[in-house]
């Protein structure tokens, strides 16, 4: 009775700590550098929700000079910008020339007015 009422313990114990781990988080933004600036550019702390346990690199559909990094250790999606000259490429899941990036991924983005 005693062995089964711990491992009964135990068990829930093991449980709750995995269901706290995994609790969906509240993410909060962080702007380090948009990059060139985008005017109507919009920024989401809610970009990284889905990549709690992982961590994750993703672009921004809205700036494609900037992308988000999110790091799952606090919960903060940080904006990162790209240097001059270069813009996200999600295929390298890096800042490449324009040349290099399939203009397809950022569908609504009027590149003719960002030389």
């Amino acid at each position: 009775m005693k062995k089964n009422m711990l491992s009964l313990l135990l068990f829930i114990c093991v449980t709750a700590s995995s269901l706290a781990q995994y609790t969906p988080q509240e993410w909060f933004l962080r702007i380090h550098d948009t990059g060139r600036f985008v005017s109507g550019a919009i920024y989401f702390a809610s970009a990284c929700r889905g990549y709690e346990k992982d961590g994750a690199i993703l672009k921004n559909s809205t700036n494609p000079f900037s992308f988000y990094f999110c790091d799952n250790s606090d919960f903060t999606t940080n904006v990162m910008g790209c240097p001059n000259g270069l813009a996200f490429n999600p295929s390298i899941l890096g800042c490449d020339y324009r040349s290099n990036i399939d203009l397809s991924e950022y569908p609504n983005f009027p590149w003719e007015e960002y030389p």
